[in-house]
């Protein structure tokens, strides 16, 4: 007989839920079940009654005697007890009435789980209900399957096992139906499984039952020599469990004391020791604490518990001294004893530490290094409700303790986890948990001499992932920590400058007393950072986007302001503005742009962006020779979009490769009915780096290119110098397989990164294109003009074919072709304009086009599509490396 020993039945008897609604439900069924059962056998006795009747005290004695030793089977979280009950179940069926074996084995179990086990009411219910309709459903099919002769023979042994079989059978798929319900999840397996589980042990139990029977029915006489083999057996498997258990505990024991020997850092040894101590003890909660020896730099004394979540996960909190739940770790500190934690002690801290943290039961062993204790191990809530911790485990844990201790017996590893809970670990700054402790502190202390106000200062860096991308994330780190260590200059030693990950930044002031002070000191912070930082011999300029948030103006909890600080800082990354002070209506901006995204999802499915185009000409005789596609956004209300508005939304939400496809699908689809009219146009589109890396762009330029039946070599791929630095050995496999298909490959915003020039000649490139940064002011910049000229001599010495692009004039036009440029693009020639009105241009620019380019073109050029945005390219450059 299985009986329900999971915990998470008894927290649903104290907070109702739909699962404990479901339970009920089945609880009414096996109760309806018994009642129905029990109608048609309740006078039947047993055929061998007139040898031997068992008298219903001696059934249930037996009963609660195979309740209370029982075989306990721990897997995993799951602790689920087998009983010997079938015995005392088969001498029923044999020797008493259904009534008295009804009411005996209820009555026994009754009293095991309710004052020995103390179930709570609802498992109690529960395991009564299945024990009944155990009874139940034996009584009626041994009453079914027994044949009419009173002699025990075999067909009666067979009714025997097959009656108990089924039994077990149910009662053990209502104890796994029961769990599936109280944790939402019912697995089909787990039922089979189950089934077949109850019927072999069932065939076990029964066939050492039936030898009781087989001797009673011979002579009653025999029940002596029974009873002394019974007890014998259990003794002994008493004290084999006993010896497996203890050789199971010094197993765990030796792979604890192997895996805390081979950690490497704080971390590892924690989660090697809590690891181990939930499965050595098998307990369902493991904690570290580590008791505050003395006060931090701003003279707290804050202790620290680290614990272990379900996922293997390491969890970090802190609390003050005060904190209910520390004294009694405290006391286990100084005794240097180990505590078994019960609800029925006496010691009120140990009522209140279960009471707090809802436990049932706890044990605390201390930790001891450099000669004196440093915190506690806890270990609590043993798994399954079959037994409690008892001073064996006890014991035990005090083993694990000493073993996590001479792995924490280091006692600058116990400062590092101290120092790790509260700073970041690359620059030694305050982490979010710190600053936002150090922002309540502050808070509530607003409006005295000291802390007239407080503000939150917000940076994030611009720019930074191009640092990581092309120079790797070691270079990244260094950034990092250079711009910390400004920061913290500049602000000064009254301030908390705190990293909050990545390269997001805050600043704590306590003060100023007014906004324009704290712009003041907001402008000095900015310009700390105007001087380019080195990083690897290389030259790197910062910027970084800054919001401003003020108590009590903004708000006075600790969390919003910290919000509003970063909408400010959102928008002032949108603006280009290096800061914003937080205005209540930036918080409109920002549920727009969730509302924006949202939207764009919806485009992409609904064929809501499409295609404009700008015109490449030929440099030395002005003809059209290709395209370039921007993508724009129709959107329903608002009109055209420009990709400013909606290419970072993309990005940083999974949608690249969607909006990659759609803008590959039309590109080809246009430039493929051009070439079937006779236009041999190449057309070219831009590769973001999250579709670079996607997997499928392979894929999709294939299926691009063979649905619109274009010619590969009319194709070609713009993809920008930073995303191929990002990872050089992908991107070369990648470019490599889609110039196998024929398509060409273009180097954009050439010049704008740090990357040396040589992997142009590792790469399968065909085309380079000069950033419109030194374009569009080379007419009267003459750093500009002679970049400009490098970059079109190094193309010409590689072979590739080379694209100015932000061409705005004549006199850059003639520059470009004095230069030796081949190919150009830009204003001068035509602004962007929609796909399907590219052929009507095309033939209006042919009809008045000079035999060489001139100011005579003007009048063609201006009547052209207007209303696009400017911004198609970068918003900002990074300085050109010399190779």
């Amino acid at each position: 007989m299985a009986t329900l020993q999971r915990r998470p039945l008894s927290a649903m008897s104290r907070h109702p839920t739909a699962a404990t609604l479901k339970v009920s439900a089945l609880i009414v069924v096996l109760l309806a079940l018994s009642g129905v059962l029990l109608a048609g056998s309740w006078g039947q006795r047993s055929h061998a009654s007139q040898l031997l009747t068992v008298p219903w005290w001696l059934l249930t004695a037996l009963f609660a005697l195979s309740e209370l030793i029982v075989l306990h089977i721990q897997v995993r979280r799951e602790a689920q007890s087998i009983s010997l009950s079938e015995i005392p179940l088969l001498l029923g069926l044999f020797f008493a009435s259904s009534r008295v074996l009804l009411l005996s084995c209820v009555l026994g179990g009754a009293v095991v789980l309710l004052f020995h086990r103390r179930q709570a009411a609802l498992k109690l219910i529960f395991n009564l209900s299945q024990m009944a309709a155990q009874v139940c459903v034996a009584s009626t099919m041994f009453a079914l399957l027994r044949p009419g002769s009173q002699t025990v023979g075999w067909k009666v042994c067979l009714a025997a096992y097959v009656s108990v079989g089924i039994s077990s059978v149910v009662s053990g798929l209502a104890t796994t139906l029961v769990i599936a319900l109280s944790e939402g999840e019912l697995r089909p397996f787990d039922l089979l499984r189950e089934a077949a589980t109850a019927a072999l042990s069932s065939v076990a139990v029964v066939s050492v039952g039936l030898v009781a029977v087989y001797a009673l029915s011979a002579n009653a006489s025999a029940a002596g020599p029974l009873t002394v083999c019974g007890f014998v057996l259990l003794v002994a498997y008493r004290a084999y469990a006993t010896l497996s258990d203890r050789h199971l505990s010094l197993d765990r024991l030796h792979q604890f004391s192997q895996s805390i020997t081979g950690a490497a850092d704080v971390d590892e040894v924690l989660s090697a020791v809590l690891q181990q101590a939930k499965d050595i003890l098998k307990a369902d909660w493991a904690e570290v604490t580590v008791l505050a020896s003395r006060a931090d730099q701003a003279g707290r004394r804050t202790t620290v518990h680290v614990a272990l979540d379900s996922a293997g996960q390491l969890i970090r909190s802190t609390s003050a001294p005060d904190d209910p739940r520390n004294p009694l770790h405290a006391a286990v500190a100084r005794s240097g004893a180990p505590v078994l934690v019960s609800g029925q002690s006496h010691d009120e801290r140990q009522v209140d530490f279960l009471r707090l943290h809802r436990f049932r039961d706890a044990m605390i062993a201390p930790l001891a290094g450099d000669g004196r204790m440093l915190g506690t191990l806890t270990v609590a809530d043993r798994l399954g409700d079959v037994r409690r911790f008892d001073n064996a485990d006890l014991t035990l844990l005090e083993t694990v303790a000493n073993h996590a201790s001479v792995a924490l017996k280091n006692g600058q590893l116990i400062d590092q986890l101290r120092h790790e809970s509260l700073h970041d670990v690359l620059t030694g700054l305050p982490n979010r948990e710190m600053l936002r402790q150090n922002l309540q502190e502050s808070l509530q202390r607003l409006g005295s001499p000291a802390v007239p106000a407080v503000t939150v200062l917000l940076a994030d860096l611009d720019r930074f992932k191009d640092v990581n991308d092309t120079m790797g994330h070691r270079s990244g780190d260094q950034l990092l920590i250079e711009v910390g260590r400004r920061l913290q200059v500049a602000a000064g030693p009254r301030a908390t400058v705190a990293r909050l990950g990545g390269d997001e930044f805050a600043i704590l002031l306590q003060g100023p007393s007014t906004s324009a002070e704290a712009t003041v000191i907001v402008k000095q912070l900015l310009r700390s950072l105007d001087e380019p930082v080195q990083v690897d011999g290389v030259a790197v300029k910062v910027r970084a986007s800054t919001g401003i948030a003020r108590a009590p103006e903004d708000s006075r909890d600790a969390t919003e302001l910290l919000r509003c600080a970063d909408v400010a800082m959102y928008s002032a990354k949108r603006a280009g503005a290096g800061y914003r002070r937080y205005r209540r209506s930036m918080d409109t901006n920002s549920f727009e742009r969730l509302q924006l995204l949202g939207e764009l999802r919806a485009a992409i499915d609904n064929d809501q962006l499409v295609i404009h185009v700008q015109p490449k000409a030929d440099v030395a005789s002005g003809e059209i020779v290709g395209v370039e596609a921007l993508v724009r956004w129709q959107h329903p209300e608002r009109g055209i979009l420009p990709p400013d508005t909606f290419i970072d939304l993309a990005e940083h939400n999974g949608l690249m490769p969607a909006l990659t496809r759609t803008v590959l699908e039309q590109a080809t689809r246009a430039a493929g009915q051009w070439h079937h009219t006779g236009e041999h146009l190449h057309i070219a589109v831009n590769v973001s780096p999250h579709s670079l890396t996607s997997g499928d762009l392979v894929a999709q330029v294939t299926d691009a290119l063979h649905h619109s039946q274009l010619p590969p070599e009319l194709l070609t791929l713009e993809i920008t110098e930073s995303t191929l630095m990002s990872d050089l050995t992908s991107a070369t496999a990648l470019l490599v397989e889609l110039n196998g298909l024929g398509v060409r490959i273009s180097v954009d915003d050439f010049g704008t990164g740090y990357s040396s020039l040589s992997y142009l000649k590792r790469l399968p490139v065909q085309e380079m294109k000069v950033d419109q940064s030194f374009v569009m002011n080379m007419a009267t910049d003459l750093e500009d003009q002679v970049i400009a000229r490098t970059i079109v001599g190094l193309g010409a010495s590689l072979g590739l074919s080379v694209v100015a692009e932000g061409v705005e004039d004549q006199t850059s036009w003639d520059l470009l072709r004095d230069m030796g440029c081949p190919l150009l693009q830009g204003y001068h020639l035509s602004r962007p304009m929609p796909v399907e009105q590219f052929p009507a241009w095309l033939n209006h620019y042919r009809a008045g086009r000079d035999p060489q380019p001139s100011a005579s073109l003007d009048h063609v050029i201006t009547s052209r599509t207007t209303s696009e945005d400017t911004s198609d390219s970068a918003a900002s450059k990074l300085s050109l490396l010399n190779s």
